[in-house]
């Protein structure tokens, strides 16, 4: 059910189903299980970070 509204299902009006995505969502060894086999937002982080470090590397070299 977590992916519903990538599947398209709507829980509109379903308040009960709702509180328990919340509860279950909101559980310590999900959020942890959520981020197995990698953490994605840590590589999407990281990956900026780069960027980063590329594009001003880049600025200091056209600078000289």
């Amino acid at each position: 059910m977590r992916i519903h509204p990538w599947s398209g299902v709507s829980i509109e009006g379903l308040d009960n189903l709702k509180r328990w995505l919340d509860a279950i969502a909101s559980r310590p060894a999900v959020q942890r299980g959520l981020k197995v086999p990698v953490d994605v937002s840590a590589q999407l982080e990281a990956s900026r970070d780069n960027a980063q470090k590329t594009v001003e590397s880049a600025r200091s070299i056209l600078q000289r």
